[in-house]
């Protein structure tokens, strides 16, 4: 059952950051931009967050004058600029990647892709079509991915 809870902001964001929702696409041998984008950034994050000196200043020692403390202030406070402006471009690519999604179906029978008749089928109708859709409501996040895997074309 679909409830008010399932469509918050929150929990949108949470759904995009689950490592298990991009893993899925190539579990099935689809080849999704914003998938690899996801784990770049992910992977670029984690390289960034390891590369950040802890102390620029004594490499962790106790530090006794006024002017040290002051200097590792302003280092704490470079650091954290660095670190939300990589945040921000990190998202922005994330959100521009899936703004602009492309995929590669590399099954061997291109299960994942329509044919050519079916494209030019969809491509000739002159009025939108209306797809209603009947399962079980525990079934409903299947039918929600199926609905997010469909060419941008069909979605208008």
């Amino acid at each position: 059952m679909v409830t008010e809870f399932d469509s918050t902001p929150a929990t949108k964001v949470l759904g995009y950051l689950s490592v298990v929702t991009h893993l899925e696409p190539f579990t099935k041998g689809l080849l999704d931009v914003k998938e690899v984008v996801y784990f770049l950034s992910a992977i670029f994050l984690g390289l960034f967050l390891t590369a950040v000196p802890r102390n620029r200043c004594g490499g962790g020692h106790k530090m006794n004058s006024v002017g040290s403390k002051q200097a590792q202030t302003k280092f704490s406070g470079y650091v954290t600029l660095y670190i939300l402006v990589i945040v921000a471009v990190l998202a922005a690519a994330n959100y521009l990647a899936n703004q602009h999604d492309a995929s590669y179906d590399s099954t061997k029978n291109k299960l994942y892709s329509l044919s050519n008749q079916t494209d030019k089928v969809v491509k000739g109708l002159k009025q939108d079509v209306a797809i209603t859709y009947f399962d079980r409501s525990t079934e409903f996040s299947r039918a929600r991915d199926l609905l997010a895997a469909t060419p941008t074309f069909l979605r208008g």
